[in-house]
């Protein structure tokens, strides 16, 4: 009965009166409203004479079914197992909640429904438009919500039907669903669970608008072979959880979500899994791990790869099965250099990449070349990049010998200072007060003056100074080989000594200048000086030395009359202890 326009549902349930008993296996009343007429209601009235036959496919489709009476469910034989009625405007309403009355129902078609004019709230009828809203006034809420289908139904389409709803927690009633089609809808955030489709083998959730997956809302799929999520906004909403335990699972489809990168363990439940589809995306990188090395494809075109990533090269050489295939199509790939082992590595795999000579890169001067010519494009690259490795070798070692010859001359240069900055800081941290420290009084000193001497003078340091210094004028020496911090370094107590002493002594002789500690010290002494704007320094000649054999610190401090000559002379010998005695107690 299918294409008459003119016959209208009315007259279609009134022709069905004399076949009410029939054993008619198939009715087709496809297109038989008017193209640009009223929405239709079907009524129970227009499906009486259907209860007694044994009818088996029912197909109603294009006939702008816009409102269907609850009570239709009891007219429709139980012998049905299929029915179509898709490209009408239905709305939902109480009949929903009957068709767990087609006990043998099977294959179920409710796609392209166009929008429904009919009001969200119709309370004369309650033809609801919300899911959750089928029956009395439930509403959104962490209540237990059951969905009731046929329960031998094994295959819905709803898809393309302009449904706009967030999926929350709700059960479906006993069924044995495999297959279901959401696609084309507007599913926006699945949160879930959705508890009872245990049967649940293929799943089209794609070109849904969604932009929220919560972790394991599919956790309740176990049986889930098949799931295209593909065309959606999932890019930002992945986690490593977000697939759950889906241990059957052969066939994911990600593609075109605007995916910039994978979690690393997103695929960690998915051990069966043998086809990925991530194409059309925004991926640039990947650090996914793939725990399966049976797959038979992965799917990476249409992406932002200039190579195939070092990663993704080692788990597609891991791939056992020689049907594998990679599919790299359409990326922006680079021929030059840097990709240049990438690109041998695809001329090596060739068997694993799916249409590699319709593969194409871009040279540095921006010339595509395919890869059907991969030997050649490696040839030239090979030569090319071996003459700039050996210049970028040279350079690269020209450049650090420079730059060590830099660094050595900085840190000779600057090597005292370096030094004393290093232990200066060492005593910071090891919560030493800083000498001269401004106290009530002035600054205060633990000591008058430090001694600097070599060994072979300790006579004179221990016999002459410490007894007229220390004994007649009553001044507190540091003198290193009875003051020093047993257990502290050399260098850590020369630089105390330092800077506890309102002055340091230099007992210059011989045996002075070829001492190393010695140097130190005056060294040390001179970088107090200028960081703390304190003359430090005083130059005690023990012996007469020519100047060329003073080094430059000593040479300028003598001339800067910083110093007092030592003589065997009595008399020359008290002005030498008053002078010195006076020198030491100038700031």
């Amino acid at each position: 009965m299918l294409h008459n326009r003119y016959l209208g549902i009315p007259k279609m349930g009134q022709a069905m009166y004399g076949l009410q008993n029939s054993s008619l296996r198939v009715l087709n009343v496809n297109k038989i409203c008017r193209i640009m007429g009223l929405s239709t209601m079907l009524t129970a009235k227009d499906t009486q004479y259907l209860k007694n036959m044994k009818l088996e496919e029912l197909y109603i489709e294009g006939n702008r079914i816009e409102i269907i009476d609850r009570n239709i469910m009891i007219n429709l034989p139980t012998s049905l197992r299929r029915i179509s009625i898709r490209d009408n405007h239905l709305s939902f309403g109480l009949y929903m909640m009957e068709l767990s009355m087609l006990t043998n129902l099977e294959w179920l078609d409710t796609a392209y429904q166009g929008t429904s004019y009919v009001s969200f709230f119709d309370t004369a009828s309650l033809h609801s438009r919300h899911l959750l809203q089928l029956y009395g006034y439930y509403k959104p809420s962490s209540h237990n919500v059951t969905i009731y289908v046929p329960p031998n139904v094994t295959f819905i389409d709803v898809s393309h039907s302009k449904m706009a709803y967030e999926v929350i927690r709700f059960e479906i009633g006993p069924n044995k669903l495999r297959e279901a089609d959401l696609s084309f809808n507007y599913f926006t955030r699945w949160m879930g669970p959705i508890i009872g489709l245990t049967h649940l083998e293929k799943l089209d959730a794609s070109n849904n608008f969604c932009e929220y997956l919560a972790e394991g809302v599919f956790t309740y799929f176990p049986s889930l072979k098949n799931l295209d999520i593909s065309s959606n906004y999932l890019g930002y909403t992945l986690t490593n959880d977000t697939f759950g335990a889906m241990p059957l699972l052969e066939y994911l489809d990600l593609s075109n979500n605007k995916i910039s990168s994978l979690p690393k363990l997103i695929f960690k439940n998915t051990s069966q899994l043998k086809t990925i589809r991530i194409d059309s995306n925004y991926l640039l990188s990947w650090n996914t791990e793939i725990n399966n090395f049976h797959m038979t494809v992965i799917n990476l075109s249409r992406n932002t790869f200039d190579e195939v990533p070092l990663l993704l090269r080692y788990q597609v050489s891991c791939m056992v099965s020689r049907d594998f295939q990679l599919y790299f199509n359409d990326n922006p790939l680079k021929c030059n250099c840097l990709t240049l082992t990438s690109l041998k590595w695809m001329r090596d795999h060739a068997s694993k990449l799916h249409n590699l000579d319709g593969i194409s890169c871009l040279d540095d001067r921006n010339r595509r070349l395919f890869l059907k010519d991969i030997h050649q494009i490696i040839f030239e690259l090979d030569k090319k990049c071996t003459s700039y490795l050996g210049i970028s070798i040279g350079v690269l070692c020209l450049v650090m010998l420079v730059l060590c010859l830099c660094i050595t001359g900085i840190v000779y240069r600057f090597r005292w200072k370096l030094r004393y900055l290093y232990y200066l800081i060492r005593m910071k941290h090891r919560g030493y007060l800083a000498a001269g420290e401004e106290e009530e009084g002035g600054p205060q000193f633990e000591f008058d003056a430090f001694i600097s001497y070599a060994d072979e003078d300790r006579g004179f340091v221990v016999e002459n100074m410490r007894q007229i210094l220390e004994g007649q004028h009553g001044l507190r020496l540091c003198i290193h080989h009875r003051d020093f911090l047993v257990g502290e370094a050399i260098a850590a107590n020369i630089l105390n000594a330092v800077k506890s002493s309102r002055k340091t002594v230099i007992v210059l002789s011989t045996n002075f200048l070829r001492s190393y500690w010695c140097k130190y010290e005056v060294e040390m002494a001179k970088m107090e000086s200028i960081y703390t704007g304190r003359n430090t320094l005083l130059v005690v000649v023990l012996e007469n030395i020519p100047v060329k054999d003073l080094t430059p610190a000593i040479v300028e401090l003598m001339r800067q009359d910083s110093y007092v000559e030592y003589t065997d002379d009595r008399e020359g010998q008290e002005v030498f202890w008053q002078n010195l005695e006076r020198a030491l107690h100038i700031v």
